[in-house]
């Protein structure tokens, strides 16, 4: 909604959420419910004066915002692209959650980058001053859950070949056993 139609978000809106997390809390103050709801702003043109009012909108009324972006082959596949997006995302108090490499969904093969290449971008921006410590996870759906994607090949997290195609294999904190990702080039 933020992105799309962020006229959803109205004043409204933001006091009946408001009012629903301070209803949660209990005669006894024991903790109740927080809010935050997660956007998905993967370029800084979307970043739009009606989007970003929609979001202080939330936040002026204690509704925190995070943001999972997806990496997307010429889109914002390029460290300078990245930055000015994380940049202005934490100008407006939004936490950098994810940043996914782009799933292996039929008819989007065009906008997938190789987890290789991910890996490169993150560490490129880690090398940055800037964002110490505040950059998001780097991270890869697989069908046992999100997997966090290390910024450089390890023991438990290489590339390897099947049948001539490019894979990740990888030891899952999830599962414990050793998983696949069939990657791009």
């Amino acid at each position: 909604v933020l992105l799309h139609n962020p006229f959803r978000v109205t004043p409204e809106l933001a006091m009946q959420l408001k009012t629903l997390t301070e209803n949660s809390w209990n005669k006894n103050r024991e903790r109740g419910i927080e809010l935050k709801i997660g956007v998905h702003f993967n370029h800084p043109a979307e970043l739009t004066p009606e989007a970003l009012n929609a979001i202080r909108l939330l936040q002026k009324n204690g509704i925190q915002v995070y943001n999972q972006s997806v990496l997307l082959k010429g889109i914002n596949d390029r460290v300078e692209v990245l930055t000015e997006l994380f940049r202005q995302l934490r100008q407006e108090n939004i936490d950098l959650h994810y940043l996914s490499v782009a799933m292996t969904v039929p008819g989007t093969s065009h906008f997938r980058t190789s987890v290789r290449a991910a890996q490169e971008i993150m560490t490129e921006l880690n090398q940055t001053k800037e964002f110490r410590g505040q950059l998001p996870h780097l991270e890869m759906s697989h069908h046992t859950g999100k997997q966090i994607v290390p910024t450089n090949m390890t023991d438990s997290f290489f590339e390897t070949e099947i049948n001539g195609k490019p894979v990740i294999k990888f030891l899952s904190d999830i599962t414990g056993q050793w998983e696949y990702f069939f990657d791009c080039r």
